[in-house]
């Protein structure tokens, strides 16, 4: 496994924690987008679909490899509520979190 990894981040990260705080010890590479669709998830929070006609806007960060497992976990991968997929924003190869089952708003 590689020592770090990039990240697309598309909206501040879920539950009122602080980027800074999350991601310690990365480095903002630049800003990117990635063709998908912003919905409002259960919470309120935008969630990414990967599919529709929209350009997302967002950041790519230089990650170290052990942040890996927490933004798991802060984003709620165990529970269902996103899911972590690579993608592709500008010229980086990123994981970033899409929306999980039960987390996009029905009606």
């Amino acid at each position: 496994m590689s020592a770090h990894f990039h990240l697309f981040a598309y909206a501040p990260l879920r539950g009122g924690v602080s980027m800074a705080s999350l991601l310690e010890g990365a480095k903002l590479v630049g800003r990117a987008t990635v063709p998908g669709t912003l919905h409002e998830m259960r919470e309120g929070h935008p969630a990414l679909v990967l599919a529709g006609h929209g350009i997302v806007p967002g950041e790519v960060w230089r990650c170290p490899a052990s942040l890996l497992w927490r933004l798991d976990e802060h984003e709620g991968v165990e529970e269902g509520r996103v899911r972590r997929v690579g993608v592709r924003a500008g010229p980086y190869a990123c994981w970033t979190y899409v929306a999980g089952a039960r987390m996009v708003r029905r009606g």
